[in-house]
């Protein structure tokens, strides 16, 4: 049976003349075809909830965004958040209402974290600008009025990678701070293997099903990245999966992935891992959908089922710490 993408998509690329977006070409061209997209999409945000007040700060020359919930009466969970775009495209507007949207239903206070992209900076610069914003937010709980042991990481397909790089990080005592300052990890779509890796599990087949024609990134797409953020494929530092020694470190984790999409396994393989490695863990699949297609705002799965049950997996790591 040959598995196609949902009407919902379709009908989206049928408004783009037809056209599959796929990002293709070098850091900078992929950089100004995302533009061009969400520029495309800008009218289609939803305003943040008005209740949620946003104040930027810095720590270092890292810029951070924080979206602030009405208070509730009592300290509040703490996510710190990392955007996708292959370490290469910034933030866009979508983060924001992303934060935003989920700041004011989980009640938790988000820092969206603006880490320095590549190919301008190399690894290890994002993992530690992502230390670095955690480290922020751990030591400024108190004054956001949130709860310095409920902090949590938080990011999206390469953003989703930095959350559990981040939280390995912590939990393996390399960072300065409490081992547990981190006490839960959501991670939507992430990375979690480099796209030529020379180990790959048997069970990991989603780079080869989905390796081109793929909306967004394709493993031609994933590849460029990785050679642009200046990642080697046995860097565990960043690559989640390869260290199965660590796994049993890790907090409860939440994992979303979509099925026509070439990292869907290193989310459904991270999984397996985890679980047999006695770690809390919760994941949401979305058939017919490609990668990150919650960046769609038209898409009624993007404020449906992927908000609900991104609300709810964020709930449900709050309730695990």
């Amino acid at each position: 049976m040959v598995r196609e993408y949902s009407d919902t998509w379709l009908e989206f690329e049928k408004g783009l003349g037809g056209a599959r977006p796929v990002l293709s070409g070098t850091p900078e061209e992929m950089r100004v075809q995302y533009r061009a997209l969400g520029d495309a999409l800008e009218q289609s945000w939803p305003a943040i909830p008005e209740t949620v007040v946003v104040v930027d700060d810095k720590v270092s020359q890292i810029k951070l965004r924080i979206f602030m919930p009405p208070h509730s009466g009592g300290p509040a969970p703490l996510g710190v958040y990392y955007h996708g775009g292959g370490l290469v495209i910034g933030p866009s507007k979508g983060d924001d209402v992303l934060c935003g949207t989920l700041a004011h239903a989980t009640g938790s206070i988000i820092v969206s974290v603006c880490y320095r992209l590549s190919p301008e900076h190399k690894s290890p610069v994002h993992l530690h600008d992502a230390i670095e914003a955690f480290k922020w937010a751990f030591d400024n709980a108190a004054r956001l009025g949130a709860d310095a042991t409920k902090l949590f990481t938080f990011g999206s397909s390469s953003g989703g990678m930095l959350a559990l790089a981040t939280a390995r990080q912590i939990r393996l005592s390399r960072t300065g701070l409490p081992s547990h300052a981190v006490k839960g990890v959501v991670a939507l779509c992430p990375v979690t293997i480099h796209p030529e890796a020379v180990f790959r599990p048997p069970e990991h087949r989603s780079l080869e099903e989905n390796a081109t024609g793929i909306p967004l990134v394709d493993k031609a797409a994933l590849v460029t990245f990785s050679n642009a953020a200046g990642l080697h494929p046995t860097d565990l530092d960043y690559f989640t999966l390869l260290d199965r020694d660590s796994h049993k470190l890790f907090p409860p984790t939440y994992i979303a992935t979509c099925e026509f999409d070439p990292l869907r396994d290193d989310g459904i393989v991270l999984e397996e891992y985890l679980r047999l490695a006695g770690v809390p863990i919760k994941r949401d699949h979305y058939d017919n959908m490609p990668h990150v297609f919650f960046n769609v705002p038209t898409l009624p799965e993007t404020f449906g089922i992927f908000m609900e049950n991104t609300i709810r997996g964020i709930e449900w790591v709050i309730s695990q710490l």
